[in-house]
């Protein structure tokens, strides 16, 4: 029997339409896979730097067309499975090596057919973020990603993580990361691509006392992280280099014993190495000096120099600049002032007697002493502000450090400030071996050394240090010597700042 199908033209165009429509779609949708593709590899490859490990996907193309391309994928071993050649380790090798290895085998094979050998594909890596990160856990990356990537994808930093001192490990290798010169310069071997099983370690700063300083005529002044290696070069690079009206000399201040000695350098001398707690100081051209202004620089909305106004004050001077940066540390706020606009004349002399936490006392900037904690925030409008002023606002870290005669040395939190006798509580108390009349201070900005009664105002990324018993004499000595001069008052000391010639 024989059925005939006869179409209506109506329904012939409907079926021509929906078969458009499908194959519309699955081009849109291949289209769509392909860029999704290309967005997921939007570096090249660098064949020198590139090295292959599991995971990585290879293709040969002959071109006669006699031989099917093969698509191969380097196993967990780290070799390459060729149907009809055999195996081949290029696990570890660079693409470059890896791909001459490769060419070298087909050739014994294939020596009279034309073949290209391509990387098509990228593994995919999975790398553990931990430390002081908001999102500790696994996270899924590939053989592009690197490690500031891995740490957006955790989330980011906390407060108070380093930036120049994170670690990357895994299978045997543990890298030194330094964040913050991929961020200031760019430079991509401080921020190198992750492998499957490495891990990243984001420390906290828990002692900013080997800090260094860097501040005068530079884009980006401020306080970085000390790193082994440090020249003047790479200092001022991370300080985004020179405002161009700078002079032929350098200050370095450096601590020698008990003291902060000046170093005098050119400009010149980049290569120059900086060690841990040191001072900078790129001073003006004497040609373009003026004190007809004030620089406030730190954790500021607009940091740079800002023209004097009579009468000026703290309070008019942050509000100029746009008000505190969400991370500022108001408390350890420092002012750097010319010396003539430092103390009454009737005070030099009894400070001279004393010369206070080994200050200059000679024609070199040196720190106002303030009374924030009293001051903030109502009172702030008291504090005056004079011509050349530096103002500097260092960053939170959230935490300070208690050390020595107590029974849980360490770390603490700390929100504004706190008396050193509550800290000491916090850490479970004096030990049974300690001097309980005195505590030694080391200040977050400068590292200078203050000895007073327990009751003394702490600061964020303070240091406290609980001396033992045996020093009871010395201490009470100094105790009642340092008296005279702290008053029983909180004092914030920043070593030395924007001085010029």
């Amino acid at each position: 029997m024989k059925v005939a199908f006869r179409f209506s033209r109506p329904f012939f165009y409907a079926v021509i339409l929906t078969l458009a429509i499908s194959y519309c779609a699955s081009m849109s949708g291949q289209n769509s896979f392909n860029s999704a593709r290309a967005e997921s590899y939007v570096s090249i490859v660098n064949p020198e730097t590139y090295v292959v490990r599991p995971g990585d996907r290879f293709r040969i193309d002959f071109w006669d067309g006699s031989t099917k391309a093969m698509d191969i994928i380097v196993t967990p071993e780290g070799s390459l499975l060729l149907p009809s050649i055999g195996a081949l380790k290029v696990g570890n090798l660079t693409l470059t090596e890896a791909k001459a290895k490769l060419e070298n085998l087909i050739n014994r094979f294939y020596s009279e057919t034309d073949f290209t050998v391509s990387l098509v594909g990228v593994r995919p890596v999975k790398v553990l973020v931990m430390g002081g990160i908001k999102n500790p856990g696994l996270y899924d990356g590939n053989a592009f990603s690197r490690v500031s990537e891995m740490i957006g994808k955790a989330g980011g930093f906390v407060d108070g993580a380093s930036r120049r001192r994170i670690r990357l490990f895994g299978y045997g290798e543990d890298h030194l990361i330094d964040i913050l010169r991929f961020e200031r310069s760019g430079d991509l071997d401080a921020n190198p691509s992750v492998y499957s099983g490495d891990k990243i370690l984001v420390p906290l700063v828990n002692d900013s006392s080997s800090f260094i300083h860097i501040s005068g005529e530079v884009i980006l002044p401020g306080s970085f992280e000390f790193v082994e290696g440090d020249r003047l070069g790479s200092v001022i690079e991370l300080a985004m280099g020179l405002t161009g009206l700078e002079s032929d000399s350098v200050y370095i201040y450096r601590k020698s014993g008990d003291y902060l000695k000046p170093i005098v350098k050119s400009i010149t001398e980049l290569t120059f190495p900086i060690k841990e707690g040191d001072k900078i100081i790129i001073g003006r051209r004497p040609d373009v000096y003026s004190t007809d202004y004030f620089s406030i620089v730190g954790e500021i909305k607009e940091p740079g120099r800002y023209p004097y106004q009579t009468g000026l004050n703290l309070k008019q001077a942050i509000l100029n600049a746009g008000g505190l940066a969400p991370k500022a540390d108001i408390f350890s706020l420092a002012i750097f002032r010319k010396f003539e606009f430092m103390r009454p004349g009737e005070n030099i002399e009894q400070l001279k007697a004393f010369s206070p936490n080994n200050l200059s006392l000679g024609g070199n900037n040196e720190p106002v002493s303030l009374k924030i904690d009293r001051s903030f925030p109502e009172h702030l409008d008291a504090i005056s502000v004079e011509p050349g002023d530096s103002i500097i606002i260092p960053p939170k870290t959230g935490l300070v450090g208690i050390y020595g005669m107590v029974n849980r040395p360490g770390t603490i939190g700390i929100e504004g400030y706190e008396k050193a006798s509550d800290l000491i509580k916090k850490a479970g108390g004096f030990s049974r071996e300690a001097y309980k009349k005195a505590v030694v201070v080391i200040r977050k900005s400068s590292g200078m050394k203050i000895i007073a009664a327990p009751n003394i105002d702490i600061f964020d990324g303070d240091t406290v240090i609980i001396e033992e018993e045996k020093g009871r004499r010395n201490l009470w000595e100094k105790l009642r010597d340092f008296s005279l001069i702290l008053g029983g008052a909180s004092l914030v000391y920043l070593a030395v700042d924007n001085m010029t010639d």
